[in-house]
């Protein structure tokens, strides 16, 4: 069990850490997780909404109801994600590839210098994945209707 001071320091120490208080500075840390461009939201993306349905279509089936494609949308969702992270891990060691000179390790050198990059990517792609993985689980769990 923890103890009353160790709380009152968590609490002390919660109290300094509040984030940004200027408009600026939540501006600024606003835009931290679109540097890469994958964490945009999907249904902003018209392009990336018509995949979402065309994923979604396919999951729920020929013919399926809108409470079926309801069912599987944020499966469907996530799928898309996972899509868009793999690539742009493409697009981006491409990109790398063709900035460096030309020789038979050409795209292992562009991974190398990519691996900061990709590492992030990476971090996003398992976080989209596990959430098609709970939204999977949650369709699994509800009751069957007869």
């Amino acid at each position: 069990m923890t103890s009353a001071k160790a709380i009152a320091a968590n609490r002390r120490n919660a109290r300094s850490s509040t984030g940004p208080r200027s408009a600026a500075g939540k501006r600024k840390v606003g835009v931290n997780s679109l540097r890469h461009g994958v964490t945009a939201s999907l249904p902003a993306d018209a392009a990336m909404g018509a995949e979402v349905g065309r994923i979604a279509s396919v999951l729920a089936g020929p013919g399926a109801s809108a409470a079926r494609l309801a069912l599987v949308m944020p499966i469907a969702e996530a799928e898309a994600e996972v899509l868009r992270i793999r690539n742009a891990r493409a697009a981006w060691i491409n990109l790398e590839t063709a900035n460096l000179p030309s020789n038979p390790d050409r795209e292992s050198d562009a991974i190398v210098q990519s691996l900061k990059t990709l590492t992030r990517l990476d971090r996003y792609e398992r976080r989209a994945m596990a959430r098609r993985r709970r939204a999977m689980c949650d369709l699994r769990n509800l009751p069957i209707e007869q």
